[in-house]
């Protein structure tokens, strides 16, 4: 058996067509590589930048807390702050306004006031509302809790060692409040110290 070739065949037409196909998809390949690799690095930037805005974003986020608690602590020391110097005021005022030595004028009473209820072996006077200022102004109140006992604070206050304390003492005010277990009676004063040696 034998072959016969056509005439008219021409193979290099076919592989020009070949060729210039060839040519095409390499063409191809190369701009689907030179994209693929342009997309993952644009991602990968993409993915980057996000990162990194995230981790900023999460640094941003410790910091304001940072800063809101010192702000807090901050904010409660000056409140400290406040309430020690109101405090400081308050006792400048105090050391203005009161006698350094109000315990010196309280006690002399308190004694004197003690003795009494020793002499008469009855229920006590009491000493209630002492106020004392720097010029030695004085405000104070007697109590008792009987009549007998009211009638011997008024008996107290005429003695002589109870009178030579003050430069001048009033009576400003005295009477009976009744309660519902016992009575107070009461004798209430004002007036000035002499003043005292310790």
């Amino acid at each position: 058996m034998s072959y016969t070739f056509r005439k008219g065949i021409n193979f290099a037409k076919k592989i020009d067509k070949y060729y210039k196909k060839e040519k095409f998809f390499s063409l191809l390949r190369k701009i689907s590589i030179f994209f693929s690799v342009f997309t993952s690095i644009v991602a990968f930037l993409v993915v980057f930048l996000n990162l990194h805005t995230a981790i900023r974003l999460r640094n941003l986020v410790l910091e304001r807390k940072k800063l809101v608690d010192l702000l807090l602590k901050k904010s409660l020391e000056n409140e400290k702050l406040l309430i020690v110097a109101d405090k400081i005021r308050y006792a400048r005022k105090l050391l203005k306004e009161k006698d350094v030595r109000f315990l010196t004028y309280y006690r002399k009473i308190n004694e004197i006031v003690e003795s009494i209820t020793n002499e008469s072996s009855s229920s006590a006077i009491k000493i209630q509302n002492f106020e004392l200022d720097n010029k030695r102004n004085v405000s104070f109140e007697l109590v008792t809790a009987t009549s007998e006992d009211y009638i011997k604070a008024l008996e107290f206050i005429d003695r002589d060692e109870f009178l030579d304390l003050f430069n001048e003492l009033v009576l400003t005010s005295f009477g009976l409040t009744k309660g519902k277990v016992i009575n107070e009676y009461s004798l209430q004063f004002k007036g000035k110290f002499k003043e005292l040696d310790e």
